[in-house]
């Protein structure tokens, strides 16, 4: 009777030790893929988006005091130099932010890089271990998708002087896939493509489409 008690012990203290052993393990397992999440998390999201934002800048950058502001709006005045029609020369406009669009895009999938390189040591403590123990090699699959919209802005700087400015919204939607990591990181930036003041009275509508029947209304 007693050796079956003594027994009957021996397994519960084996079940414990299993049990603790067990959860020690997971804690630790759970405690290092967290750490290396985060590490590549962080480590990908800063790389990416300077990528993404070092791209769109330099495609920006021949775009930038390139046109006229009359190549984007027709201005017609009475015999007083008031504005009586502000009409989009939008076909145009569509023209330059595709061009951009597609330069922004072709320079985001050249330059993006297809592995990011670690040390060992800085999954367990970024500042004292940044720079110990052995490479570690992730690889990395990049989806960029580049948008662009135009934005008209319209600003009173002054008694009958009005400012239009003329914006190119870029937005990069960048989906990156790797192991532990699946995420879409977000960048916007707007581009000043053209600007004029206008002197005297604005009209109440801008017409602002192609065929003429979409209008932004000046004068609220």
């Amino acid at each position: 009777m007693k050796s079956k008690e003594k027994k009957g012990k021996v397994l519960v203290k084996i079940f414990l030790i299993l049990l603790i052993a067990v959860t020690i393990f997971v804690a630790v397992f759970l405690y290092f893929r967290n750490s290396v999440y985060e590490h590549i998390y962080t480590a990908t999201k800063a790389i990416v988006l300077t990528k993404i934002n070092d791209c769109v800048n330099l495609s920006c950058a021949d775009y930038l005091n390139k046109y006229e502001y009359d190549k984007f709006v027709n201005l017609k005045t009475d015999d007083a130099g008031n504005v009586i029609l502000m009409e989009s020369k939008s076909l145009n406009i569509s023209v330059v932010s595709r061009e951009l669009g597609i330069v922004c895009q072709k320079n985001i999938d050249e330059s993006m890089p297809k592995e990011l390189i670690f040390s060992s040591g800085s999954f367990f403590d970024r500042i004292l271990f940044s720079s110990t123990g052995e490479e570690v090699i992730v690889p990395l699959s990049i989806t960029a998708n580049v948008f662009t919209d135009i934005k008209n802005v319209f600003i009173a700087t002054g008694i009958n002087q009005t400012k239009h400015s003329i914006y190119i919204q870029v937005s990069v939607d960048a989906e990156v896939i790797q192991p532990l990591i699946g995420e879409t990181f977000k960048f916007s930036t707007a581009l000043l493509i053209a600007e004029n003041i206008i002197v005297g009275k604005v009209p109440e509508v801008f017409v602002d489409s192609v065929d003429g029947l979409e209008y932004l209304d000046l004068i609220p």
